[in-house]
Protein backbone atom coordinates (compact mmCIF):
# COMPACT_ATOMS: atom_id res chain seq x y z
CA UNK A 1 0.00 0.00 0.00
CA UNK A 2 1.36 3.66 -1.20
CA UNK A 3 1.54 5.88 1.74
CA UNK A 4 1.03 9.65 1.02
CA UNK A 5 2.64 12.74 2.29
CA UNK A 6 -0.80 14.98 2.79
CA UNK A 7 2.31 18.55 3.11
CA UNK A 8 3.82 17.09 -0.21
CA UNK A 9 0.61 16.18 -2.07
CA UNK A 10 -0.10 19.73 -2.03
CA UNK A 11 -3.14 19.24 1.05
CA UNK A 12 -2.96 21.37 3.83
CA UNK A 13 -2.45 20.12 7.64
CA UNK A 14 -5.13 21.57 9.87
CA UNK A 15 -4.12 21.39 13.33
CA UNK A 16 -7.35 23.19 14.93
CA UNK A 17 -10.03 21.35 17.22
CA UNK A 18 -12.68 19.71 16.03
CA UNK A 19 -15.74 21.43 15.20
CA UNK A 20 -18.79 21.73 17.06
CA UNK A 21 -20.77 18.83 15.00
CA UNK A 22 -17.89 15.88 15.99
CA UNK A 23 -17.48 17.69 19.57
CA UNK A 24 -21.04 16.85 19.89
CA UNK A 25 -20.43 14.03 19.63
CA UNK A 26 -19.05 13.10 22.66
CA UNK A 27 -22.49 12.25 24.31
CA UNK A 28 -22.03 9.03 23.33
CA UNK A 29 -18.88 8.34 25.37
CA UNK A 30 -19.00 6.24 28.25
CA UNK A 31 -20.61 2.37 28.71
CA UNK A 32 -24.62 2.26 27.96
CA UNK A 33 -27.32 -0.29 28.93
CA UNK A 34 -29.88 -0.98 25.61
CA UNK A 35 -33.18 -2.43 25.38
CA UNK A 36 -35.51 -2.21 22.20
CA UNK A 37 -38.14 -4.12 20.80
CA UNK A 38 -37.36 -5.02 16.82
CA UNK A 39 -40.45 -5.84 14.75
CA UNK A 40 -40.36 -7.75 11.33
CA UNK A 41 -42.83 -9.17 8.85
CA UNK A 42 -45.51 -8.67 11.61
CA UNK A 43 -43.74 -10.32 14.58
CA UNK A 44 -41.95 -8.83 17.53
CA UNK A 45 -38.65 -9.21 19.36
CA UNK A 46 -37.32 -8.01 22.30
CA UNK A 47 -33.39 -6.90 22.74
CA UNK A 48 -30.82 -5.98 25.40
CA UNK A 49 -27.46 -5.04 25.41
CA UNK A 50 -24.32 -3.32 26.79
CA UNK A 51 -22.47 -0.65 24.30
CA UNK A 52 -19.64 0.98 24.56
CA UNK A 53 -18.65 4.51 23.21
CA UNK A 54 -14.84 5.88 23.39
CA UNK A 55 -13.61 8.88 21.30
CA UNK A 56 -11.47 8.51 18.45
CA UNK A 57 -9.29 10.84 16.07
CA UNK A 58 -8.43 13.39 18.06
CA UNK A 59 -12.15 14.51 18.87
CA UNK A 60 -13.42 14.00 15.36
CA UNK A 61 -15.34 11.08 16.33
CA UNK A 62 -16.26 8.34 18.52
CA UNK A 63 -16.23 4.58 17.87
CA UNK A 64 -18.75 1.78 19.32
CA UNK A 65 -18.41 -1.96 20.29
CA UNK A 66 -21.84 -3.12 20.53
CA UNK A 67 -23.21 -6.46 22.18
CA UNK A 68 -26.85 -7.17 21.69
CA UNK A 69 -29.12 -10.26 22.09
CA UNK A 70 -32.00 -10.48 20.07
CA UNK A 71 -35.11 -12.65 20.88
CA UNK A 72 -35.09 -15.45 18.44
CA UNK A 73 -31.80 -14.39 16.77
CA UNK A 74 -29.57 -14.64 19.52
CA UNK A 75 -26.14 -12.66 20.42
CA UNK A 76 -24.84 -10.08 17.75
CA UNK A 77 -22.00 -7.63 18.03
CA UNK A 78 -21.39 -4.38 15.81
CA UNK A 79 -19.03 -1.96 16.12
CA UNK A 80 -19.59 0.76 14.89
CA UNK A 81 -17.11 4.59 13.42
CA UNK A 82 -19.28 7.80 13.91
CA UNK A 83 -17.45 11.51 12.90
CA UNK A 84 -17.37 13.97 11.13
CA UNK A 85 -15.99 13.94 7.40
CA UNK A 86 -14.47 17.59 7.66
CA UNK A 87 -14.18 17.69 3.45
CA UNK A 88 -18.32 17.72 3.36
CA UNK A 89 -19.38 18.54 6.77
CA UNK A 90 -21.58 15.39 6.92
CA UNK A 91 -21.73 13.28 9.80
CA UNK A 92 -20.28 9.35 8.64
CA UNK A 93 -21.63 6.36 10.90
CA UNK A 94 -20.00 3.01 8.95
CA UNK A 95 -21.64 0.36 11.11
CA UNK A 96 -20.50 -3.43 10.54
CA UNK A 97 -21.74 -6.49 12.00
CA UNK A 98 -21.78 -10.61 10.68
CA UNK A 99 -24.39 -9.37 8.40
CA UNK A 100 -23.63 -6.31 6.42
CA UNK A 101 -20.93 -3.06 6.59
CA UNK A 102 -23.39 0.07 5.62
CA UNK A 103 -21.89 3.60 5.57
CA UNK A 104 -24.47 5.63 6.83
CA UNK A 105 -24.39 9.87 5.96
CA UNK A 106 -26.09 12.11 7.37
CA UNK A 107 -25.88 15.06 10.17
CA UNK A 108 -27.32 17.05 13.11
CA UNK A 109 -31.00 17.57 12.13
CA UNK A 110 -31.48 19.74 15.41
CA UNK A 111 -30.20 20.69 18.68
CA UNK A 112 -30.19 16.50 19.98
CA UNK A 113 -30.98 15.14 17.22
CA UNK A 114 -28.58 13.06 14.58
CA UNK A 115 -30.23 11.80 11.15
CA UNK A 116 -28.14 9.23 9.06
CA UNK A 117 -29.51 6.86 6.17
CA UNK A 118 -27.51 3.94 4.06
CA UNK A 119 -28.60 3.58 0.61
CA UNK A 120 -27.11 0.18 -1.12
CA UNK A 121 -27.75 -3.15 -3.15
CA UNK A 122 -27.84 -6.28 -0.67
CA UNK A 123 -28.31 -9.70 -2.22
CA UNK A 124 -29.73 -8.07 -5.47
CA UNK A 125 -32.28 -5.44 -3.78
CA UNK A 126 -32.11 -2.06 -3.06
CA UNK A 127 -32.30 -1.76 0.65
CA UNK A 128 -31.68 1.56 3.04
CA UNK A 129 -32.01 2.00 6.59
CA UNK A 130 -32.76 5.85 8.15
CA UNK A 131 -31.32 6.26 11.78
CA UNK A 132 -32.53 8.66 13.59
CA UNK A 133 -30.74 9.21 17.30
CA UNK A 134 -32.22 11.77 19.88
CA UNK A 135 -30.22 12.64 22.55
CA UNK A 136 -33.32 13.33 25.24
CA UNK A 137 -31.49 13.77 28.60
CA UNK A 138 -27.95 13.78 30.16
CA UNK A 139 -27.09 9.57 29.85
CA UNK A 140 -30.50 8.98 28.26
CA UNK A 141 -30.77 8.34 24.01
CA UNK A 142 -33.78 7.09 22.06
CA UNK A 143 -33.10 5.45 18.69
CA UNK A 144 -35.41 4.59 15.79
CA UNK A 145 -34.15 2.41 13.06
CA UNK A 146 -36.13 1.78 9.79
CA UNK A 147 -34.68 -0.48 6.98
CA UNK A 148 -36.21 -0.73 3.58
CA UNK A 149 -35.67 -3.60 1.26
CA UNK A 150 -36.96 -2.71 -2.46
CA UNK A 151 -39.18 0.11 -1.33
CA UNK A 152 -40.86 -1.82 1.52
CA UNK A 153 -40.10 -1.35 4.90
CA UNK A 154 -38.73 -4.76 6.52
CA UNK A 155 -37.85 -4.07 9.95
CA UNK A 156 -38.15 -1.11 12.08
CA UNK A 157 -36.17 -0.78 15.68
CA UNK A 158 -37.25 1.21 18.91
CA UNK A 159 -33.89 1.69 21.52
CA UNK A 160 -33.17 3.17 24.57
CA UNK A 161 -30.05 3.52 26.18
CA UNK A 162 -29.40 4.38 29.52
CA UNK A 163 -25.49 5.61 30.56
CA UNK A 164 -23.70 3.60 33.10
CA UNK A 165 -26.53 1.12 34.22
Amino acid sequence: MQQTNPQADGMTMDASEPPEDATRLAAFHGDWTVEGLLRSEGSAASLSGRWSFAQTADGWGVRATMQTEIEGWGAIEECVLIGLDAASGSIRHLSMNKYTIRDHVGGWTADNTLVVSYAGIQEGMEVGEEVTIDFVAPGRIIAHIVEQADGEVIITTDLTLTKGS
